[in-house]
């Protein structure tokens, strides 16, 4: 018996899968959308800090949604005016009132519950992934150790 008798070829390696170019597009779209809507939802909700309104629901009464109701928990940080923009030096150009708003409203409520909310997210979707895709072993790897159980030491 030769020293090459336990020789056996290497398998080939199989081609790892590519993501499809549709999903590529769909995920770009996404960003997009939701760029472009935190945007808008962002100017909606300076608006409503500024108004210190909260929009009425269709399903209320008439007379509620005419007066508008008013809302303690949605305000601004700041009571003064916002002063008039200023030209950017070099550029000359001035930026828009919502942007001045936007780096001038702070509200540290609502930030702290939306770090609490992604973090929780965050770890359920770990967990998720975990028991969903358990790790698979490649080509080089060594296979896990199976230990025998002496069955004197079980009780």
């Amino acid at each position: 018996m030769g020293r090459i008798s336990g020789y056996r070829p290497r398998e080939a390696t199989t081609k790892k899968k590519e993501i499809n170019p549709l999903w590529r597009g769909v995920g770009c779209l996404m960003f997009l959308f939701l760029t472009v809507g935190c945007y808008l939802f962002a100017e909606l909700y300076l608006v409503d800090a500024v108004d210190r309104f909260v929009r009425a629901s269709p399903s209320m009464p008439a007379e509620l949604r005419q007066n508008g109701i008013r809302s303690q928990t949605i305000r601004p940080l700041i009571d003064y005016a916002i002063p008039e923009p200023k030209p950017l030096p070099l550029i000359g150009i001035t930026l828009p009132r919502f942007i001045d708003r936007i780096t001038l409203t702070f509200d540290p409520v609502v930030l702290a519950f939306t770090l609490v909310l992604s973090l929780i997210a965050f770890a359920i979707s770990g967990l998720v992934w975990a028991l969903v895709n358990p790790p698979k072993l490649g080509p080089k790897d060594a296979p896990p150790v199976r230990r025998k159980i002496d069955k004197s030491k079980v009780r």
